[in-house]
Protein backbone atom coordinates (compact mmCIF):
# COMPACT_ATOMS: atom_id res chain seq x y z
CA UNK A 1 0.00 0.00 0.00
CA UNK A 2 1.16 3.53 -0.23
CA UNK A 3 1.11 6.26 1.84
CA UNK A 4 -1.88 9.41 -0.03
CA UNK A 5 -3.61 6.37 -1.73
CA UNK A 6 -7.56 6.05 -0.54
CA UNK A 7 -9.03 1.90 0.40
CA UNK A 8 -12.58 1.54 -0.18
CA UNK A 9 -13.35 4.99 -1.22
CA UNK A 10 -13.11 5.99 2.39
CA UNK A 11 -9.96 5.56 4.12
CA UNK A 12 -6.95 7.91 3.09
CA UNK A 13 -3.59 6.03 4.11
CA UNK A 14 -0.86 8.15 5.63
CA UNK A 15 1.97 6.50 6.66
CA UNK A 16 2.71 2.97 7.42
CA UNK A 17 2.82 1.69 11.59
CA UNK A 18 4.54 -1.59 10.73
CA UNK A 19 4.26 -4.97 8.82
CA UNK A 20 2.94 -8.11 11.36
CA UNK A 21 1.60 -11.48 10.02
CA UNK A 22 -1.37 -10.87 7.88
CA UNK A 23 0.30 -7.56 6.17
CA UNK A 24 1.17 -3.89 6.01
CA UNK A 25 -0.61 -1.66 8.56
CA UNK A 26 -1.06 1.79 7.87
CA UNK A 27 -1.91 5.20 10.11
CA UNK A 28 -5.09 6.34 7.93
CA UNK A 29 -8.02 8.89 8.12
CA UNK A 30 -11.73 8.04 8.04
CA UNK A 31 -12.38 10.84 5.55
CA UNK A 32 -16.04 10.13 6.28
CA UNK A 33 -15.69 10.26 10.59
CA UNK A 34 -12.08 12.60 10.52
CA UNK A 35 -10.89 9.94 12.97
CA UNK A 36 -7.69 8.30 12.63
CA UNK A 37 -7.86 4.42 12.08
CA UNK A 38 -5.59 1.33 11.49
CA UNK A 39 -5.45 -0.19 7.80
CA UNK A 40 -4.17 -3.38 7.24
CA UNK A 41 -3.84 -5.46 4.10
CA UNK A 42 -4.64 -9.14 4.40
CA UNK A 43 -3.71 -11.12 1.84
CA UNK A 44 -5.68 -14.58 1.80
CA UNK A 45 -4.64 -17.53 -0.15
CA UNK A 46 -6.88 -19.04 -2.40
CA UNK A 47 -8.12 -21.65 -0.43
CA UNK A 48 -11.79 -22.46 -0.23
CA UNK A 49 -13.15 -21.16 3.26
CA UNK A 50 -11.11 -18.89 3.99
CA UNK A 51 -12.73 -15.42 3.71
CA UNK A 52 -15.33 -16.96 5.35
CA UNK A 53 -13.67 -17.60 8.55
CA UNK A 54 -12.12 -14.02 8.09
CA UNK A 55 -15.76 -13.04 8.24
CA UNK A 56 -16.60 -15.07 11.19
CA UNK A 57 -13.66 -13.77 13.00
CA UNK A 58 -14.06 -10.26 12.60
CA UNK A 59 -17.48 -10.34 13.29
CA UNK A 60 -16.74 -12.14 16.56
CA UNK A 61 -14.04 -9.51 16.77
CA UNK A 62 -16.46 -6.61 15.87
CA UNK A 63 -18.74 -7.58 19.10
CA UNK A 64 -15.50 -7.53 21.85
CA UNK A 65 -16.08 -4.25 24.18
CA UNK A 66 -12.89 -3.96 26.59
CA UNK A 67 -10.77 -0.76 27.63
CA UNK A 68 -7.45 -3.19 26.62
CA UNK A 69 -8.77 -4.37 23.13
CA UNK A 70 -8.49 -2.54 20.34
CA UNK A 71 -12.22 -2.15 18.37
CA UNK A 72 -13.18 -3.73 14.78
CA UNK A 73 -14.64 -1.01 12.38
CA UNK A 74 -14.95 -2.41 9.05
CA UNK A 75 -13.77 -5.16 6.55
CA UNK A 76 -13.11 -3.61 3.20
CA UNK A 77 -12.32 -5.52 -0.02
CA UNK A 78 -10.89 -3.55 -2.82
CA UNK A 79 -7.66 -3.33 -5.37
CA UNK A 80 -4.32 -3.18 -3.89
CA UNK A 81 -1.67 -1.19 -5.23
CA UNK A 82 -0.59 -4.44 -7.23
CA UNK A 83 -3.93 -4.57 -8.72
CA UNK A 84 -5.34 -7.68 -7.33
CA UNK A 85 -8.24 -7.79 -4.63
CA UNK A 86 -7.34 -7.89 -1.12
CA UNK A 87 -9.52 -7.62 2.07
CA UNK A 88 -8.28 -4.18 4.44
CA UNK A 89 -9.19 -4.71 8.40
CA UNK A 90 -9.88 -1.09 9.90
CA UNK A 91 -9.43 -0.94 13.35
CA UNK A 92 -9.80 1.71 16.26
CA UNK A 93 -5.94 3.67 16.46
CA UNK A 94 -4.45 4.03 19.97
CA UNK A 95 -2.42 6.92 20.79
CA UNK A 96 -0.32 4.77 22.45
CA UNK A 97 3.69 3.08 21.62
CA UNK A 98 4.00 -0.26 20.63
CA UNK A 99 4.20 -3.25 23.31
CA UNK A 100 7.78 -4.12 21.50
CA UNK A 101 8.62 -0.50 22.17
CA UNK A 102 7.74 -0.18 26.05
CA UNK A 103 9.50 -3.72 26.51
CA UNK A 104 12.67 -2.77 24.57
CA UNK A 105 12.92 0.52 27.13
CA UNK A 106 11.62 -1.03 29.89
CA UNK A 107 12.06 -4.92 30.55
CA UNK A 108 8.72 -6.59 32.79
CA UNK A 109 10.01 -7.73 35.69
CA UNK A 110 9.29 -11.51 36.55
Amino acid sequence: MIAGRMVGGRYLLLDELGRRGFGPTHRAEDRITGRTVAVTEIALPAVAGVRERLLTEVRAAGRLRHPSVVGVLDLVTDRSSAGDMREYLVTEHPEARPLGAVVETAPPSP
